[in-house]
């Protein structure tokens, strides 16, 4: 089996034999596995080998450079801040000054330090081994899991399906969301896939295509080739002879329409490609939204909310519910718009729920979305505020929220038999915001949380090969909203018992590491006025991550650590950041409850330093799991809650639990098998 497959699999906890044999040293390797990784071999314990330590190792971040303080954290807080200032200086002197980035460069000043014997708790981590047969169909259902939801997929989900369909066969008889469809589409030229599409989804396709072949997100000037125009050509009349002709929603976007069509040289085939194209060059508009518009234009709000649920459906209303709201101007408007609140679409209520908790009137608000798998953020510029006209009065959006539940709740209940799920499931966020997250061990659902035990610090990290400089950076949030950074510009100031910076290493060509030491108590007394802290990876030589080898995560270790600065066993996450982009957010730190926040975001930035950028809209992940969670989406997907997991059908839990055959089993990383019950 491929090294790519296999990486998936670990992340899921899986590791795979492929002679699938007994090995004759299996207890001794199995001894080794708990020993210098700290993971217990369940299922196939028979199978183990010292090649898969071996893996998992390189998977867990065995072989790490060290960093520019060696005796990290011990040896750099022995240091005054102007040696601290003084040594880095040099250092800066020997790489960008010299232009000398051969090897790694390491602290001058620092005394010799001997470490003492690794000696701290960890934390068990449960992995079974398949043999490659198994690991194949473990493959093929992950694939078809990830193709059953309609969410985006994070850029390694897809890079599974795609190679799973051409390595394995997978065979797809349904893929629920046209983001995948199309990028299936333009990476293979299987005209096949556009059956997953309708016609309007084609603006979509040509400007996928612009960016994905030719970096541009400029879809009003377009410059394709001719073998672009072709293939485009192609999948339109695919789509008229398949009959995937919804014209309202393509009058949503005439003039786009008409220019594409210039753009391609496209000539239609068939009458009904010919009746198409005159109606968009010569038509009036007849989209929905146009009579939509027009209606509320005039204050026919009831009319407007009549018309948008005949054409665009529940969900489509829905989608435009603040809006709508917004312009009500009678009780009677309010109700009538109200009382329309019902879809069966579970993943629209779920967002509006999530909306609807952060939801402000006043000050400036920030807006999120994805483009092209990166985070883009805007926060709302002063004329903006001016001129808003979207508010909705408390009692309302209160009001909202609870049909919102309730619509939820009928849609959800009894979909499952009998379930049992771990209180620790009210920590995990569903997994609905991760087209911009990256893949790797541990990672998470955005907004979920990981409670840091008593007596135990986080130290995070990064490492790094084939590029020269990669920054890991802190940046405190206060209760203002004012930002505070914790980086290499201010770090040598700023060391103490309660954070603590391995040095900003340059001379990563050879490999390069930094780490931060965060004990949540001491920050507490240190740093009283802030409350939440953001790290964050930028590659400060300007070049993508894409175009180099970083990993980052964090390692959960005790406040007296012992041991190496990196020690496998405390590795919490490893994952690899990999985005078209310079700028990369980690997790967050909500100090006072003793919270890591999952973030894993990948953001639209050519950003090199880290505190030039705003945090603070960031913090509404934090609060993702008080509004809805996957504790409480399999509470309602349940036809009965059982407290012994041996009764259940579905089992939601990460600790090792005896379970009846045949029964489910769901872990907090297992979003391929979440998201098809939302749909």
């Amino acid at each position: 089996m491929d090294l790519f497959y296999k990486r998936h699999l670990f992340d899921k906890h899986i590791l795979v034999s492929e002679s699938g044999r007994k090995s004759k040293y299996a207890p001794q390797a199995v001894l080794a596995f708990a020993s210098v990784l700290a993971i217990r071999i369940g299922k196939g314990k028979e199978m183990a080998t010292k090649g898969l330590i071996d893996f998992a190792a390189s998977r867990l971040g065995r072989y790490v450079p060290p960093s520019f303080y060696r005796g990290f954290p011990e040896s750099v807080r022995k240091l005054t801040p102007v040696e601290l200032f003084f040594d880095q200086y040099l250092h800066y002197i020997n790489t960008y000054g010299f232009d000398n980035f051969d090897e790694p460069g390491y602290s001058l000043l620092e005394e010799e330090f001997t470490r003492s014997a690794f000696k701290e708790e960890v934390t068990i981590r449960d992995f079974d081994i398949l043999n490659e047969k198994d690991a194949i169909e473990e493959i093929k259902a992950y694939a078809n899991n990830l193709l059953a939801s309609t969410r985006p997929l994070a850029v390694h989900h897809y890079e599974l399906v795609k190679c799973a369909i051409a390595d394995y066969g997978v065979e797809i008889e349904k893929c629920a969301c046209k983001d995948t469809a199309i990028k299936l589409l333009l990476d293979t030229e299987n005209i096949e896939y556009a059956r997953f599409l309708r016609l309007s989804d084609f603006i979509k396709v040509v400007e996928t295509l612009n960016f994905v072949r030719y970096d541009s997100i400029n879809f009003k000037k377009l410059n394709l080739k001719n073998k672009d125009r072709v293939f485009l050509s192609k999948i339109l009349d695919f789509m008229f002879a398949q009959g995937k002709i919804n014209e309202k929603e393509c009058f949503e976007k005439q003039q786009t329409w008409c220019a594409y069509l210039h753009h391609i040289h496209y000539k239609p085939k068939c009458n009904e490609a010919k009746a198409f194209l005159s109606k968009m060059r010569e038509g009036k508009n007849e989209s929905a939204y146009s009579e939509f518009e027009k209606l509320m234009s005039e204050g026919e709000v009831e009319k407007a909310t009549d018309l948008l649920i005949a054409e665009k459906g529940s969900a489509g209303f829905m989608r435009k519910l603040n809006y709508i709201l917004s312009r009500c101007e009678s009780e009677e408007q309010v109700t009538h718009v109200i009382n329309n609140i019902e879809t069966k679409n579970s993943l629209v209520i779920i967002q509006l729920l999530i909306q609807y908790a952060g939801y402000k009137r006043e000050g400036v608000r920030s807006f999120k979305f994805t483009r092209f798998n990166r985070l883009v953020q805007h926060a709302e510029t002063r004329k903006e505020i001016e001129n808003r006209k979207s508010y909705i009065p408390y009692p309302v959006v209160s009001q909202i929220v609870a049909i919102l539940w309730r619509n939820l709740q009928r849609n959800l209940k009894g979909k499952l038999g009998k379930v049992y799920v771990d209180e620790d499931m009210k920590n995990i966020a569903l997994p609905l915001q991760e087209g911009t997250s990256m893949g790797g061990f541990g990672t998470l659902p955005t907004g979920s949380k990981i409670v840091l035990p008593e007596g135990k610090k986080l130290r995070a990290f990064t490492y790094w090969e084939n590029v020269n400089d990669i920054d890991l950076s802190m940046i405190g949030v206060d209760e203002n909203l004012r930002q505070h950074e914790f980086s290499w510009r201010n770090m040598f100031s700023q060391q103490s018992k309660a954070v603590t910076f391995s040095g900003d290493e340059t001379s990563g060509y050879e490999g390069g590491s930094e780490f931060f030491d965060i004990d949540f108590d001491e920050m507490i007394k240190r740093y009283p006025k802030i409350l939440y802290y953001v790290f964050c990876d930028n590659v400060y030589s300007a070049s993508d991550f894409s175009e180099c080898l970083c990993r980052a995560g964090y390692m959960v270790r005790d406040v007296e650590d012992s041991g190496e600065v990196f020690e496998p066993k405390t590795v919490a996450t490893s994952y690899t950041i990999d985005c078209k982009s310079t700028f990369a957010y980690m997790f967050a730190l909500d100090i006072r409850n003793r919270h890591i926040v999952w973030l894993n975001k990948a953001r639209e930035s050519s950003e090199i330093v880290a505190g030039k950028t705003q945090m603070a809209f960031l913090l509404d992940y934090l609060t993702l799991t008080d509004v809805i969670n996957v504790h409480s989406l399999f509470t309602m997907l349940a036809t009965e809650i059982v407290d012994n997991p041996v009764l259940a059908d579905v089992v939601v839990t990460d600790k090792e639990v005896e379970t009846k055959e045949g029964a489910l089993l769901i872990r907090s990383y297992d979003s391929d098998k979440i998201l098809p019950l939302i749909n």
